[in-house]
């Protein structure tokens, strides 16, 4: 009898031993397939969240304040775009706020408010004594570079009701973008034009074009006196024509984990250049589900670290205690002059047979649960919901890959202390 034959004929006789042993295959590939599915998926929803979940930095002055005049509250164009340049960076916007004078907008005059409005001469604005040091009618020039980012239109409280916005694509252009509230007392329609004096230097005038009205509230979440309706929105270049600084610059980057590089990199240039200001990450989205996702990865690995070592203790117990069974067969086999290696190939074959019917069997039942545990463990967590959870060729390939890697290291051991000793003497230890 050959080795095949022999090999077929053990495989039925000692089919119990066989049976746990394709048992204890199916089980393991049954639970590997899932693990490594989370993981794969895991890691492909963690690289679309890194390039789709937007991450920003913000910059601003130290000790800044919105609502004050102060040129200390702003820090430098240069600096601005010195850190733009910086290769972490995606994109940019800048926002400014500055005070003006106008001599046809009258802004509102809420309890707290300062607010300006010019004499026809361009002089010192109308004192209302009401208000001590402030003046009634106060506006504020907003430079934005897309007004889309801006605060209030960013989260959804301030919408544009009429005309248009602000992007990038009107840089150099002389428009603004106003209150309803504030438009609507000062007779302005789309199309006509308002001309505005810095509070700083009252050499500098700019006229604006009306091109888009917003619903801005009469009031701001931090007080009455930053009234959201007294913004007059206009292109970032043409509000640094009345005062060359910026109160905030929005930095995106390419990749949410490098804000902290980025942020060490800003930090460097602007202590160089010697102005005060601060950085502010704004990635907590972010944060949220890559955390979620290397938990679901981590997971996955523990779950076939513990299945793959539980997996080739159990197949070496099994190889052992077979060749310890089989020590006075081989004997017998050898001394009748059956070769070394064909004694291998049956061996061999007698573990793949039911090692390989066990993995075959995996992928089958593997590829039923996979998909709903995956769900299951899953399911919750943002940018998995569009990634498969099925298996692929590469999962079914290392599957198979692993479960020859142990047959083989599993018989290593065993067939190569039987086969040093010579047949006689593997005779008397049967």
């Amino acid at each position: 009898m050959n080795w095949w034959n022999r090999s077929l004929a053990s495989l039925g006789f000692r089919w119990k031993k066989n049976l746990l042993l394709f048992l204890a295959i199916a089980s393991a590939g049954t639970l590997l397939l899932p693990a490594w599915s989370m993981k794969q998926t895991a890691g492909t929803a963690l690289t679309q969240a890194r390039q789709e979940i937007p991450a920003y930095v913000n910059m601003m002055v130290s000790q800044g304040d919105w609502y004050s005049v102060d040129p200390d509250n702003y820090f430098s164009p240069e600096l601005a775009e010195k850190i733009a340049a910086l290769p972490q960076v995606k994109d940019v916007s800048h926002m400014t706020a500055i005070n003006v004078y106008s001599r046809r907008i009258r802004g509102l005059a809420l309890s707290g408010t300062a607010a300006y409005m010019a004499t026809d001469s361009w002089k010192e604005p109308i004192m209302d004594p009401d208000w001590g040091e402030y003046w009634e009618g106060w506006v504020q020039i907003m430079g934005v570079s897309n007004l889309a980012d801006y605060w209030d239109f960013r989260n959804g409280e301030t919408r544009i009701i009429e005309g248009r916005g602000i992007t990038e694509e009107d840089a150099g252009q002389y428009i603004m973008v106003m209150s309803r509230k504030v438009s609507s007392d000062n007779q302005i329609r789309l199309g006509e034009k308002a001309d505005f004096q810095s509070y700083f230097d009252h050499d500098v005038r700019i006229e604006l074009e009306l091109a888009g009205v917003h619903d801005g509230k009469t009031w701001h979440g931090y007080s009455d006196s930053g009234s959201c309706a007294n913004f007059i929105y206009a292109p970032i270049d043409v509000a640094l024509q009345l005062y060359p600084g910026i109160m905030e610059s929005r930095y995106g980057l390419n990749d949410p984990d490098d804000m902290e590089a980025f942020i060490e990199e800003a930090k460097k240039i602007a202590k160089e250049s010697g102005e005060d200001v601060i950085f502010a990450g704004d990635s907590i989205h972010y944060l949220t589900t890559s955390s979620a996702l290397k938990n679901a990865a981590k997971t996955g690995d523990a779950v076939t670290l513990c299945v793959l070592l539980m997996t080739g203790l159990i197949i070496s117990l099994l190889v052992s205690w077979s060749m310890l069974e089989r020590v006075r067969e081989i004997g017998i086999l050898l001394s009748m002059g059956e070769k070394r290696r064909a004694l291998i190939a049956q061996f061999l074959a007698e573990l793949l047979i039911p090692i390989g019917t066990g993995l075959v069997f995996s992928v089958l039942l593997g590829n039923l649960v996979t998909e709903p545990l995956g769900r299951l463990m899953m399911g919750n967590i943002p940018f998995t919901g569009a990634v498969a959870f099925g298996l692929n060729l590469k999962t079914i390939a290392a599957l198979m890959g692993c479960g020859i890697f142990f047959t083989l290291v599993s018989m290593a051991a065993p067939l190569v202390s039987v086969f040093r000793m010579q047949p006689g003497k593997l005779l008397r230890m049967g």
